[in-house]
C-alpha cells in the first residue's frame, strides 16, 4: 500500500481505464488488496473474503437487514466504483 498519513485507509476513487497513470495506480492497489480488507464505495462497505485476477468475493452486512456471504465483485466493477480501501494489516 502507498505510504500515507491515513493509517490504513487509501483513497482510490476515479481510476478508469482511460487514464494510464490512474489505471496503473489502481492495478498496484488491487495487487496489494488482501483478505480482510474493507472496500468502500460512496454508500456501502464490504469485507474481502478472497481475491483472484478477475475480482473479489466479499461479505456485506446490513443489506435488507441481513448479512450476505459470497457476493462476487468483478475487478472492472471495482475499478469504476471503489472509493477507498481500509486494511487491518
Amino acid at each position: 500500500y502507498p505510504e500515507t498519513d491515513d493509517y490504513g485507509c487509501w483513497e482510490i476513487s476515479g481510476y478508469d481505464g482511460n487514464n494510464a497513470k490512474a489505471n496503473q495506480k489502481f492495478e498496484a492497489l488491487y495487487a496489494a488488496l488482501r483478505v480482510g480488507d474493507i472496500i468502500a464505495d460512496s454508500s456501502h462497505m464490504v469485507v474481502v473474503l478472497s481475491k483472484d485476477a478477475n475480482g473479489v468475493t466479499v461479505v456485506e452486512g446490513n443489506r435488507g437487514g441481513q448479512v450476505h456471504w459470497g457476493l462476487r465483485i468483478l475487478k472492472e466493477s471495482l475499478r469504476r466504483g471503489m472509493e477507498a480501501v481500509e486494511t487491518v494489516y
